[in-house]
């Protein structure tokens, strides 16, 4: 026979344990004193005492274990294999729930250092002509549409004042620092020959508003917030965002300042019918 602190040295269970156990009627000794109160153990109860720390570490509670000490071989295989997809469904729930915790980080940092707002609305339906090229430097939008202006001044073409100008990055190589980039300026009437310069005609279309107030570099970030919330709407992303750069002027293209909030607007449409 074992005393309570040999066996306790054997198995790897405390003293406080092995009592509580005694207490529960999970590993009751083979032998109690009468007189002494003193606990004794078998050899033979080693292994159910192993057994019971394994349940343990599974997770299974210790009103859950003698009624796994009563199982068959097959069924505890059985109930440990549960166990196991229970404790994976569980820490799918957490990762999970850790992801999402991580993301309200991002959006809360977000939030805070900037001006930043993000809305469903519609664009009305515009004319416009258009220019793509290959600028070296993102946001020198300015020289395409000195050109372009010079172009519809030969042409006859009627631009609207005071009304906006929109820039679409197409492709964007950073490597080179080359930026396929398209400049649309709203005209009037169109009676005759355009040029160079493509006429489109612009229905109007659903886009997701932004209006952003940060660096360059941080406008990614932002990107990535825009795809989160168009999911969360039942919409997807259909083209590349139109970025406002300013309005049509007498005197020339009147850039909004790059210290003033700016606006970006992402075509979209619903995954779904509404």
């Amino acid at each position: 026979m074992l005393k309570i602190g040999e066996f306790s040295g054997i198995t790897g269970i405390s003293v406080s344990m092995l009592r509580n156990y005694d207490r529960l009627g999970i590993l009751k000794p083979e032998l109690t004193d009468e007189k002494t109160g003193y606990r004794y153990y078998s050899q033979d109860q080693i292994p159910l005492a192993h057994r019971i720390q394994i349940f343990k570490e599974l997770g299974f509670s210790l009103k859950e274990i003698p009624a796994l000490n009563a199982f068959s071989p097959m069924e505890v295989r059985f109930m440990m294999s549960r166990k196991i997809v229970e404790k994976q469904a569980e820490l799918s729930v957490l990762q999970e729930q850790i992801q999402k915790m991580k993301q309200a980080q991002e959006d809360y940092n977000l939030y805070i250092e900037h001006a930043f707002s993000i809305s469903r609305e519609w664009m009305p339906a515009r004319r416009v002509v258009s220019l793509t090229a290959n600028l070296r430097n993102e946001g020198s939008e300015e020289a395409i549409y000195m050109s372009m202006m010079e172009v519809c001044e030969g042409c006859n073409l009627r631009p609207l004042y005071d009304r906006p100008v929109y820039a679409i990055t197409h492709n964007a190589d950073y490597v080179y620092s080359v930026f396929s980039t398209e400049i649309q300026i709203p005209v009037g009437e169109v009676t005759g020959d355009t040029g160079v310069l493509e006429l489109k005609e612009i229905p109007e279309t659903e886009v997701v508003q932004v209006n952003f107030k940060g660096s360059e570099d941080e406008i990614a970030q932002m990107a990535k917030f825009v795809r989160r919330y168009t999911d969360n709407i039942g919409y997807q992303i259909d083209g590349a965002p139109l970025r406002q750069i300013g309005t049509v002027g007498s005197d020339g293209l009147e850039l909004i300042p790059k210290t003033e909030i700016q606006t970006f607007y992402y075509p979209v449409t619903a995954m779904y019918d509404e």
